[in-house]
């Protein structure tokens, strides 16, 4: 059964330029310091719109406090289907499915950056627990965006 969840922040920084700047260092940066994901050095920096689409991307570990293995997550296809979205469709240890897709709008002060988190857990009485974690952790996320980049006004 599908869990889904929705987060979204509004930022002082111009939606362009925002999307630009996104790779994995800037998700691990949103992550902090709850989690780290690891991956091959070729992938660490690029930025998320060169990925390109692929049919299997990278494996990555999902390290609480930067340390301790807690899953392991394989990127699978990456989509563009407009100019500042992307749409990560995935599997881990814990997931069967796992879809992100973040949009980021403009906005008249800024940008409004929106994730959407749709997965299936492989355990089958885990999937709530699962959830408020996963919210948890992207509402750290935010949190840290929001840090980064100031609140937007207005």
């Amino acid at each position: 059964m599908p869990h889904t969840f929705h987060v979204s922040s509004a930022l002082p920084v111009p939606a362009d330029r925002f999307w630009r700047s996104q790779s994995l260092a800037t998700v691990n940066a949103e992550l902090h310091p709850m989690y780290r994901m690891s991956a091959p050095r070729v992938w660490r920096t690029r930025p998320i719109h060169e990925w390109g689409r692929h049919e299997r991307l990278f494996r990555s570990w999902i390290l609480l406090r930067g340390l301790v293995p807690v899953d392991r997550h394989h990127f699978g296809t990456i989509e563009f289907p407009a100019g500042t979205t992307f749409v990560e469709t995935s599997s881990s240890w814990l997931n069967r499915r796992w879809r992100h897709e973040r949009t980021v709008s403009p906005t008249e002060s800024g940008c409004e950056v929106s994730d959407r988190v749709s997965f299936e857990s492989r355990l089958p009485f885990c999937g709530a627990w699962q959830k408020a974690l996963y919210v948890l952790a992207f509402r750290q996320r935010h949190a840290n965006l929001r840090s980064l980049h100031g609140d937007a006004v207005g």
